[in-house]
């Protein structure tokens, strides 16, 4: 009894009817495609966060402190590195908004002054130049690292000369005049994002001179395990800093700097989900069609099998069996067909990039990513996918069970 009904949902491919296995193929594919679209999409924004937390918050410091004391803070800040467990290291430096000029160009930048020994601990930054931080930025050397934009915008090379201008004007006797300093390019900076775009790198001192600092700069990187939590961590620190050590300071994170390209990527990657979920849901409700005129062209067997003292459960999970194997096969080909699209749009984004001419658009904070696997949102898509298609299931077992054998054999 229960082998002759299984076969009901085995069979039915073979039907008598050639539109019921067409209307299947269709279906199943249609759900194979909207759930490969919906994989893709979660491994396009995961792959573009974990591409973000590589290139740019490696790069940039997670925690700025602004002080204007000349208190030395040192030993604060390295029992505050030893004490809490979410903070790594620290590094003095210097920041600054600044203008760069070219050849024939003028671009304003933000300018961060590093300590060469120090800097590696707080920034991966030595992982996008082939020149050594300690060769590059030497004090009284007037070196700067450049972003890769920044110099294919003002036409340099290493070794061309550049000028930097402060923002503010200095008052003289022949009235407001322009402070500026000559550096020399001594590396190039290439991570791929938006920080190339944005940022220049030198010597802490130099910068101090220019801006017209003492030697503890007026800055202090910090780096912490999670940026996520570098909110809540940056007000603790600030906090132990001006009752411990009495320094007066202000704080920022990278949030202020690039949270609102991080937060982009988040909204995007839920609004996608919502929006792709409707159209697995409209895949599912093909489902229904075809489950439907599985119930119809079976129904004969379905009478005889009742008639013999089927139990209405056992002939209902047949259709809900049948339709999770249909949902399994979609969710199959869709993971294979989403991971060779992804490959596919892997290799193809820069040229894509380049031929719609969107590298120096600033939505383009990347210009190359990796898709990535995570195994959280694979299992959000199974289980959208494979619930919504027990749910197409639920009426055509619905019609099962209400299914009178009577009506059925009198016309057989």
């Amino acid at each position: 009894m229960k082998r002759l009904a299984w076969s009901i949902g085995s069979r039915y491919v073979r039907s008598r009817q050639p539109s019921l296995a067409l209307v299947t193929r269709f279906s199943i594919i249609g759900f194979a495609l909207a759930i490969g679209v919906l994989y893709l999409v979660q491994m396009l924004v995961s792959g573009f966060q974990a591409e973000m937390e590589y290139r740019m918050l490696s790069v940039y410091p997670h925690i700025s402190i602004h002080h204007s004391e000349s208190i030395d803070p040192s030993k604060t800040l390295d029992e505050i590195t030893v004490e809490n467990e979410e903070v790594l290291a620290w590094s003095a430096g210097a920041f600054a908004t600044v203008a760069v000029a070219g050849r024939d160009k003028l671009v304003h930048v933000q300018a961060l002054g590093i300590d060469p020994e120090t800097f590696s601990k707080v920034s991966d930054l030595q992982n996008f130049s082939t020149t050594p931080l300690e060769v590059a930025l030497v004090e009284r050397g007037f070196g700067v690292m450049v972003g890769e934009q920044v110099a294919n915008t003002l036409k340099i090379e290493v070794g061309d000369p550049i000028h930097v201008y402060r923002t503010d004007l200095n008052i003289t006797p022949l009235g407001l005049l322009p402070v500026s300093k000559q550096f020399s390019v001594t590396a190039i900076v290439d991570t791929e994002s938006a920080l190339d775009n944005q940022l220049v790198y030198m010597h802490k001192n130099d910068l101090g001179r220019l801006l017209r600092l003492d030697s503890s700069g007026n800055r202090y990187f910090m780096r912490v395990t999670d940026p996520l939590r570098a909110s809540r961590i940056v007000y603790e620190v600030a906090e132990i800093l001006r009752s411990q050590a009495s320094v007066f300071v202000g704080v920022t994170t990278w949030a202020n700097f690039m949270g609102l390209q991080y937060r982009f990527l988040r909204v995007i990657g839920n609004v996608f989900f919502l929006l792709l979920s409707l159209l697995v849901a409209v895949a599912s409700f093909n489902l229904v069609s075809t489950m439907v005129m599985l119930v119809h062209e079976r129904r004969g067997d379905i009478a005889i099998l009742r008639t013999f003292g089927g139990k209405t459960w056992l002939l209902t999970s047949t259709f809900v069996v049948t339709a999770g194997v249909l949902a399994f096969i979609g969710l199959a080909f869709g993971a294979i067909l989403s991971w060779v699209g992804g490959l596919l749009l892997e290799w193809s984004f820069p040229s894509l990039a380049r031929a719609m001419d969107l590298d120096m658009v600033d939505v383009v904070f990347l210009k190359a990513f990796e898709m990535r696997f995570v195994l959280v949102d694979f299992l959000k898509v199974f289980f959208l996918g494979g619930g919504l298609a027990m749910l197409a299931a639920a009426f055509p077992a619905y019609k099962v069970a209400k299914l009178l054998p009577a009506d059925v054999l009198r016309y057989e």
